[in-house]
């Protein structure tokens, strides 16, 4: 396994840990950590094309939780509005 992909899972170990402890309503800092994976992804070096596409796949496993974290909570909003 090349340094890159170590990089990689790495970074992606830590957006998780950041994450999980962001308010459901910091949109802002859940797109900064998610820009910051991208930039690791997209400055990595990886030692063959095996080695990219389990970066990317790692990329995308951190943007579908964001997408999903954000339709949950705007759903939640909606619902919340619906009952006042």
């Amino acid at each position: 396994m090349s340094y890159a992909l170590n990089q990689m899972k790495k970074e992606t170990k830590r957006f998780f840990k950041l994450f999980d402890t962001l308010p459901s309503t910091d949109y802002l800092r859940a797109r900064s950590a998610l820009e910051n994976l991208g930039a690791c992804f997209s400055q990595a070096n990886f030692a063959n094309e095996v080695e990219r596409e389990e970066g990317l796949a790692l990329l995308f496993k951190a943007k579908n939780k964001v997408i999903a974290h954000i339709q949950l909570s705007s759903s939640t909003c909606d619902e919340s509005r619906f009952y006042q």
